[in-house]
């Protein structure tokens, strides 16, 4: 199990990255459903894994950001406004950073 919570923080720090590239996109209109949609689909990887290798927070927070996503681009109307996602993209990335620190 070590050795697949490695594999999980060594891939955790590539998905960061992109989605930090991708949070910035979401400001430019024409760009902000590409970059949620990746944002999701990187989100929802990580909320599968982090539980079972010992990361259930970051699994929730993961699973919450996908769900918010996907409310906002199915356009729901209790669906949370760009400037919240973008927050919450953020948080989620520092999240993430915290646990690569350890």
């Amino acid at each position: 199990m070590a050795t697949i919570g490695i594999r999980f923080l060594q891939r955790l720090e590539g998905q960061v990255l992109e989605i930090e590239a991708h949070t910035k996109n979401i400001s430019d209109l024409q760009n902000s459903n590409i970059a949620l949609k990746k944002i999701g689909e990187i989100t929802h990887k990580i909320s599968g894994i982090a539980k079972p290798v010992g990361y259930p927070d970051l699994g929730k927070r993961a699973a919450k950001l996908d769900f918010s996503i996907h409310l906002y681009l199915i356009g729901n109307p209790n669906a949370c406004e760009i400037e919240e996602l973008i927050s919450e993209s953020e948080n989620f990335v520092r999240c993430c950073l915290d646990i690569l620190k350890t």
